[in-house]
């Protein structure tokens, strides 16, 4: 590593690049559930520019409180369901989202250890912008409550 701080937006992320997809593998596997508290459910339709979202992008929603994590894969159409420990319930309550394009299919070493060291972004494989993915900074939140949600993200350059 080049000894920079991991505190950079570039860093962050990187790091949220890689988290996603990994927070959908593990929620999507995991039999623990979810957290004890009131719950509802969050369907909605990803945009970019007025056009749907493309399939295999993700939204990703950290609980405020409780720092646990929903996600949602983006089928065909900008659709997604949330989940939340491979469930359909998540917790009510106030959430930081990030968006993030499908993942490139393969990227080289020195892009892999550029967007690492917080020098570049991830590489989508849609040119989808990277910036919507930075859930510190892309000022995307949504509150959840008991029953049923609907959050359609309308995401403009």
């Amino acid at each position: 590593m080049s000894g920079k701080s991991c505190d950079s937006s570039g860093s962050k992320l990187a790091l949220l690049l890689v988290v996603i997809p990994v927070a959908f593998l593990f929620t999507a596997c995991s039999k623990s559930g979810i957290p004890a508290g009131p719950t509802g459910t969050l369907t909605g339709k990803v945009t970019y520019n007025g056009a749907p979202a493309p399939a295999g992008s993700s939204i990703s929603l950290m609980h405020d409180e409780t720092g646990q994590s929903a996600v949602g894969l983006i089928e065909e159409g900008g659709v997604y369901v949330a989940k939340m420990g491979g469930q359909k319930s998540i917790l009510a309550g106030k959430y930081h989202v990030a968006v993030a394009g499908p993942p490139a299919a393969e990227m080289s070493d020195d892009d892999m250890a550029a967007m690492y060291e917080g020098k570049a972004d991830a590489p989508t494989a849609s040119g989808f912008p990277a910036k919507f993915a930075d859930v510190d900074n892309n000022g995307l939140t949504f509150e959840v409550k008991e029953g049923e949600n609907t959050y359609d993200v309308d995401l403009k350059d």
